[in-house]
């Protein structure tokens, strides 16, 4: 599972700081910074605005509450949704060192509110001040029943679940209290630290402020008063008046209590983690889980099963498939887990997020919607009564039940865990070597000794490798048998027992599959071994799936039809060479004798579940997870193998490059032929990319090959100048020569190639209009097109190609603010585009502009594009896929919020080298954590785009005819087996660059 950097925005609500706050962004410069101007009548957000920060400001002041919420829904609106928020008083009083202590803190207790706590004792504090804070923090403390060192403290860090679950209704400084408040009721789990008091000569305590101090004052006894405790005294004062003094004192003891011990100033982590027993349950889940094991637990505990077991959670935001989730729907569904009556419902929403163990606290809270947007969870709350419990999932696990589906493992008088043994768990390597070994086993023995095995002749192996459990489970399997021509042998589904005999059974049908050649025995040392394992439980295909007409390689379809059932796994689908579908929708109908397009009768039902693929490598040594006709592997990365990919990719492209010296714009990988075409830009693009592998490896022949097309494509451009009035717009190819043109004279330093980019760059230069694109050129003329709108991407394309040409010849100051200009611009499109409340930004189109950030870094050494290099990196990180085998890594442009797999991983290569660029210039700076983020980042997607690639093993389903032609290339994405020639340029830019930088 991929591990992202932790994406930390800074919250600044201000007023009348415009002589504080430039100081204070100058030390934020590493933080995405919101600032909210509430009101201020000097120029507090244009002292912001100078530093290019997002400033939202209010026309009149309404108080710090209403800023933060302003500053909340802001950042909760953009496209990058930070996993925390920090927010900090904007007049100085906090330092750097402040933040980097909270943040320190936050990553080692993973608490919902961390408070930067001052020492009240100290002397550095205006006297007023000082007794004022120790006053009201031990009133908070006492209302809340939490010790609190600090609760006036402008210095806090919110989790992402708690500032998207928060509802803040107080608009001044009484919000600081309201927090507090709200986290003791919602059993939010807390932590503090120290940090510094810094106060100026300005800021003592002034009597205007009593108002803010007597409102605060207010607001905390109302809220005090409006607990079971006030309550109850209010009550006793209205019928036993003459008690209330008594009462007054009582209730002064107690708060003096309570104050004895509410300032200490060292950390107080969540006082659930202090609890033995839940040590202890935290330590054993550790233990005897695997790593990735995803836990369903209630919200005041997930934390603390991250932070000390490690494991992701489904409640937080650390887990897959949380990107495709709504916080809302996720608590939705997770309170209507604990609250079924019907096992089968919970085990659903458990296979829904992939879950492996449940981990319950037996002092259950059940508000789980409580405070958060569009979380419609309606409960029945004779559902929460102890004597309803037996008919809910939380109570009969709360007392200890036993389930078909759900195992407990862990019993104690506070805590309880559950495995859930369902099938749609994962099978692990061990047990998927077994089940192939039992699948060859058993065909050795019918054809050699003519005989069928008992199952438990196979116990002893099954507990060798502690796999009995798995293998004695109902699910259903297919065994697929290929010989060594890939031809398919057999297919026969087994699923009316237990797995160890339905494997045993279909492997003796393989035998005598009614529509192939008997298997013969001189057949068995060639045939290659495919299992394929039903997960869950069937759902029915609808309407609105079926309409994108895509198909999903971890899926089998059923038609149903009579009582009868015809399914189609992958194994079958991939030797159909089906495409999309339409294609087994038709085939399905056909196979059950039904007209084509059945799926419009009311008669037929369609439905589809999970399975997990796995195949024997071509030498029987190892066993590979699919992904429909792809390879899951390789699982793990390393520089070499990238190398020898790279040089694969650089073949298919040398193999696949015309007598002309054009390259093959597209070929289908499942039949060999070719798409015709040509796009001039791409053209450019994959000389660039040759040139980049030949100053890798050194291979004259990857230069030579782009030499000659650089050469075709040159009187391809004379000759339509010359003779054609209206052909197509090449503004993409002079900015893609310009790369192709800097990349030949790195590799050969010949000047000529600099003087062409440089003679080209001018032509693109010239082309800008005065709002900042660069609109479509056309050869006739060689002036823009009326009415010519370009992509986002041509613009940054353009400045990238402006700015790397800037870097290597001598320009004039006004070129060189023509592309300052340009970034400025470009840099607060990208931001305004995030703040949007439903962004629709391209990864792949704003990866450029890392690349020409990093160039203007190169070419100015200002900090402030160093800065926004990094800012777009770390944007970018944010949306790489994790937790599933099939998108492990890879990067989605706009993934469907309800069907994830419907929109196919476009767009990584790119991405992939915005992130090198990224990488270099954390190099440049020596700036190791980012290094080791990007790396990490980096490596996950070369393995993704590796498991795209089709090689002599990653093409098993691939073309037979001409194997040459194909092998080396890459699916367009996961659904579109055309190999596209920009997709391997991308793969070996990125690749070839990473490589060069490490050397």
């Amino acid at each position: 599972m991929t591990t992202k950097a932790s994406y930390v925005a800074i919250l600044l609500p201000a007023y009348n700081e415009a002589a504080a706050i430039p100081t204070l962004l100058d030390s934020l410069k590493a933080f995405h910074v919101v600032v909210v101007d509430d009101g201020s009548t000097d120029k507090t957000a244009e002292a912001a605005r100078q530093k290019g920060l997002v400033v939202v400001s209010h026309k009149v002041r309404r108080g710090k509450g209403e800023a933060i919420r302003t500053g909340l829904r802001i950042i909760c609106s953009t496209d990058t949704i930070p996993d925390a928020v920090v927010v900090m008083d904007a007049d100085g009083q906090h330092a750097l060192e402040d933040l980097q202590e909270l943040l320190v803190c936050w990553e080692r207790t993973h608490a919902d509110l961390v408070l930067g706590v001052r020492n009240l004792r100290s002397k550095t504090m205006p006297a007023v001040r000082r007794w004022w804070n120790i006053f009201i923090t031990f009133l908070v403390s006492f209302g809340t029943g939490v010790r609190f060192s600090d609760s006036q403290s402008g210095l806090r860090l919110f989790s992402r679940p708690f500032f998207q679950e928060i509802f803040l209704q107080q608009k001044g400084y009484c919000v600081e209290s309201e927090v507090l408040f709200w986290a003791a009721k919602q059993h939010r789990s807390i932590a503090e630290c120290v940090v510094g008091i810094r106060y100026y000569k300005n800021k003592h305590f002034r009597v205007q402020e009593a108002g803010r101090a007597a409102a605060i004052f207010s607001f905390v006894m109302r809220t005090i008063g409006q607990n079971t405790f006030g309550r109850f005294l209010a009550a006793l004062k209205r019928e036993w008046r003459f008690v209330s003094v008594a009462t007054l004192f009582f209730l002064v003891i107690l708060l003096v209590y309570q104050f004895m011990g509410s300032v200490d100033v060292f950390d107080n982590a969540s006082r659930n983690s202090e609890n033995m027993e839940l040590e202890a349950a935290l330590a054993w889940l550790k233990k005897n889980s695997d790593d990735d094991a995803i836990v369903l637990t209630q919200r005041v505990l997930g934390h603390q099963v991250v932070a000390f077991a490690g494991r992701p959670v489904v409640l937080t935001t650390k887990v897959y498939p949380t990107e495709f989730q709504e916080s809302a729907r996720r608590y939705k569904d997770i309170g209507q887990f604990f609250f079924a009556e019907d096992e089968a419902q919970a085990l659903r929403i458990a296979n829904t997020y992939d879950v492996s163990y449940v981990f319950i606290g037996k002092r259950f809270s059940g508000d789980f919607c409580k405070g958060i947007m569009r979380c419609d969870l309606v409960l029945d709350k004779s559902k929460l009564a102890p004597w309803a419990y037996s008919t809910t999932m939380v109570g009969r696990m709360i007392q200890g039940a036993h389930f078909a589906h759900f195992q407990k493992i862990w019993d104690s008088s506070r805590f309880v865990i559950y495995k859930i043994t369902d099938v749609r768990q994962g099978m692990s390597a061990e047990a998927k070597k077994v089940a192939v070994t039992i699948v060859r086993r058993t065909l050795e023995s019918l054809l050699y000794d003519n005989k069928k095995i008992d199952p438990k002749t196979f116990y002893p192996l099954l507990d060798s490798q502690g796999v009995r459990e798995v293998f004695l489970q109902p699910r259903g399997v297919d065994i697929t048998l290929w010989d060594s021509d890939r031809n398919l042998r057999a297919s026969r589904i087994e699923t009316r027992g237990r797995f160890l005999e339905n494997i045993i059974a279909a492997a003796v049908q393989s035998m005598h599959d009614p529509r192939l050649p008997p298997f013969l025995m001189e057949e068995l040392s060639g045939v290659r071994i495919e299992i394929t394992v039903f997960k869950n439980t069937e759902a029915p295909l609808d309407q609105y799936f079926m309409s994108f007409d895509q198909m999903h390689p971890a899926k089998a379809y059923v038609l149903e039809y009579n009582g009868a059932k015809t399914i189609y796994v992958p194994a079958i689908f991939n030797n159909g060479r089906f495409e999309t579908l339409d294609d087994i929708i038709n085939n399905l109908c056909r196979k059950a004798k039904l007209e084509k397009q059945c799926y419009n009768s009311s008669f037929v039902k369609f439905s589809t579940f999970d399975v997990e693929d796995f195949i024997e490598s071509s030498d029987r040594q190892a066993i590979y997870d699919l992904s429909g006709p792809l390879l899951v592997d390789p699982k793990n990365f390393n520089e070499t193998q990238l190398r020898r990919r790279l040089v694969a990719a650089g073949e298919w492209l040398l193999r696949n490059q015309r007598s002309d010296g054009r390259y093959v714009f597209v070929r289908d990988a499942l039949t060999g032929i070719t798409v015709e075409g040509m796009q001039l830009g791409r053209e450019a693009f994959v000389e660039q990319a040759l040139v980049s592998l030949y100053t890798l490896t050194g291979d004259r022949r990857y230069l030579i090959s782009a030499e000659r097309n650089r050469r075709m494509l040159r009187e391809y451009i004379a000759f339509s100048k010359k003779h054609f009035s209206d052909d197509a717009a090449i503004t993409h190819y002079f900015v893609f020569s310009i790369f192709a043109d800097l990349e030949f004279f790195n590799a050969t330093k010949e000047k000529q190639y600099l003087e062409d980019a440089r003679a080209n760059a001018e032509l693109v230069r010239a082309q800008k209009n005065d709002s900042g694109n660069f609109p479509l050129l056309r050869f006739s003329s060689l002036e823009t097109e009326a009415g010519a709108t370009p992509s986002s991407m041509l613009n940054f394309q353009a400045l990238t190609a402006l700015a790397a040409v800037a870097n290597r010849v001598n320009v004039n100051q006004k070129y060189r603010e023509d592309i300052e200009h340009l970034a400025d611009m470009y840099r607060l499109q990208f931001r305004t585009e995030r703040a949007k409340e439903e962004p629709q930004m391209s990864l792949a189109a704003h990866a450029w502009l890392a690349n020409a950030f990093t160039e203007l870094y190169k070419l100015t050494k200002e900090e402030q594009y160093l800065d926004f290099v990094f800012e777009v990196s770390d944007w970018l990180i944010y949306f790489q896929k994790s937790g599933d085998p099939y998108i492990e890594g890879s990067f989605w442009n706009s993934p469907h919020p309800l069907y994830p797999f419907l929109m196919s991983p476009r767009g990584s290569g790119k991405v992939a080298e915005g992130l090198v660029d990224g990488y270099g210039s954390a190099l440049m700076i020596n700036d190791v954590r980012r290094m080791d983020i990007y790396t990490e980042a980096l490596e996950a997607t070369f393995l993704w785009l590796m498991r795209m690639q089709i090689t002599p093993e990653n093409n098993f389903w691939g073309s037979e005819a001409h194997p040459d032609l194909v092998l080396g290339g890459f699916r367009h994405d996961l659904f579109n087996h055309e190999e596209w020639n920009d997709s391997n340029s991308h793969f070996i830019l990125a690749g070839s660059r990473f490589l060069l930088q490490r050397e």
